[in-house]
């Protein structure tokens, strides 16, 4: 079985670094690829870490592969990136990244801010405003009686020029370009290592890397399982999240994908 290494563990990487690295290192999207992996034993069991906490100090992990469609791309005439989800959430500190490099501002809104972070930040909300990000609490379902995505889609996105608007966690169709990668290389590794019906485990906020390495093994014929397990909410959010990008990257082209995913239930 293959781990893949970032998803979680990026952003405390991330988090651990924030006091040097406040100003973005310039990034050569050809070198956000081909990370190594180890090998490791556990239990009486044999497993390989595939390590994307590697990819880069600033833009690591999941997020990284996910936005990198948006960072290779010149799109001159976007000026605000807007995003949202938690204060600490490993996608605002890549969102306020990716934002630095590309010359844009970062709005990203949250459904509240606590006290105690505004008055001592710590960790990627730190991070995030060390890089010029605008974190913005909307108290959205108690002020308004909604999420916060409605309160973007209905208020906010709709006065918005010359602005990218990204969802959680990078769950949108640009993310399948990085993630793609991803999976070819894994796909590559594999055939070098002369390993047959491997295992691919990683953990999901929204599913979007999940859906996405299991679309290419599956499109491509590719004999490799997709394991998850929801760390962030519960396991049937992250499924419905799942079966909305099946539906927005599937069901308009008339195909019926049987994606290869298997959900581990995660011990309370």
């Amino acid at each position: 079985m293959v781990i893949l290494l970032g998803t979680v563990m990026a952003g405390i990487l991330q988090s651990s670094l924030q006091t040097t690295l406040t100003v973005p290192m310039l990034i050569a999207p050809s070198l956000l690829a081909q990370t190594p992996v180890q090998s490791f034993e556990f239990g009486g069991y044999h497993f390989y870490l595939k390590r994307d906490d590697l990819l880069h100090p600033q833009f690591s992990g999941n997020k990284a592969r996910k936005f990198r469609y948006f960072l290779e791309q010149e799109l001159p005439d976007i000026q605000l990136l807007v995003g949202y989800g938690s204060a600490q959430a490993n996608s605002l500190y890549s969102m306020a990244t990716l934002a630095a490099l590309k010359g844009w501002h970062l709005q990203f809104y949250v459904d509240h801010l606590p006290q105690w972070l505004q008055q001592s930040p710590v960790g990627n909300y730190q991070a995030a405003l060390a890089l010029g990000a605008d974190i913005i609490a909307v108290g959205g379902k108690e002020k308004y009686g909604i999420t916060v995505e409605q309160y973007l889609r209905e208020s906010i996105l709709p006065t918005l020029s010359a602005a990218l608007y990204v969802p959680e966690g990078g769950r949108c169709q640009a993310a399948e370009y990085g993630v793609r990668q991803l999976a070819q290389e894994i796909h590559e590794w594999a055939i070098n290592q002369k390993i047959a019906g491997l295992k691919l485990f990683l953990p999901s906020g929204t599913g979007t890397t999940a859906l996405y390495l299991s679309k290419y093994f599956y499109e491509n014929k590719i004999d490799i399982e997709v394991l998850t397990c929801a760390v962030v909410g519960a396991t049937t959010i992250c499924a419905n999240n799942l079966q909305c990008c099946v539906m927005m990257n599937f069901a308009i082209r008339g195909s019926s994908v049987p994606l290869k995913i298997s959900f581990w239930q995660t011990l309370s």
